[in-house]
């Protein structure tokens, strides 16, 4: 992706470069394109800020502050071949609403993964829908998604179509007191810790259909859970 590309483009408020062949993206690829104030219309809510799609590509590397010029609503890396997430990817982006990960090889998820997410400057409105789907995670680390607390926003999270867990730990959800939606089908789990679910006090929906469930699911293991499903 060359900068040269976007020069003199200031009322640019929609980016789509899937499909492509691109497989790395520098901190100055997008160095020269101006975020141009843009309301975009779902059908959940209005969106403001950039929308940038870059599924189906090659990209395997990312450098940190890449985005860092835009005030992103929209950020999307579908298909690609992401191995891990690096939490500097998201420095600075206080309007993402929807980060689409899915289709990676992304293998483990860490405390650190999405720790820019609580940025003192981040607005009330946070990230609502988050997609890890079809990846390749064997663990998610305990407190992973405790920086999602700040704002309480997020509300689906889908961890479907993953290898193989090593387990559901205690504290895996931590700080997602505001989820609506989990869904985690077609994966194979080694076993779900007692403490698994903790803090999940808003569920109505999780979605189970096609686990294998290669261990055993530990005594209460869903009682945290208690009335919210």
């Amino acid at each position: 992706v060359d900068s040269r590309w976007f020069t003199g483009q200031n009322r640019l408020y929609q980016l789509d470069l899937s499909m492509n062949r691109i497989d790395k993206l520098t901190q100055a690829s997008f160095s020269t394109l101006a975020t141009f104030e843009h309301t975009l219309y779902t059908s959940k809510s209005p969106l403001n800020g950039f929308t940038l799609s870059l599924d189906s590509n090659q990209i395997s590397q990312i450098e940190p502050n890449t985005f860092a010029n835009l005030s992103l609503s929209w950020l999307s890396l579908h298909s690609n071949s992401l191995s891990s997430v690096d939490a500097r990817w998201f420095t600075g982006q206080n309007r993402l609403y929807t980060l689409d990960l899915s289709g990676n090889k992304i293998t483990r998820l860490t405390a650190a993964s999405f720790s820019t997410l609580s940025n003192k400057t981040m607005s009330p409105s946070g990230i609502f829908y988050l997609n890890l789907d079809g990846n390749q995670i064997n663990r998610i680390e305990p407190n992973t998604f405790r920086h999602f607390a700040r704002h309480n926003t997020l509300r689906e999270l889908h961890l479907a179509k993953s290898s193989s867990w090593e387990a559901i730990e205690n504290g895996t959800f931590v700080g997602l007191q505001g989820l609506a939606s989990l869904y985690m089908t077609q994966s194979s789990i080694g076993v779900i810790e007692t403490g698994a679910f903790e803090g999940l006090t808003s569920l109505v929906e999780l979605d189970l259909i096609g686990v294998q469930l290669l261990g055993v699911a530990k005594s209460c293991a869903f009682a945290a859970l208690g009335g919210t499903l």
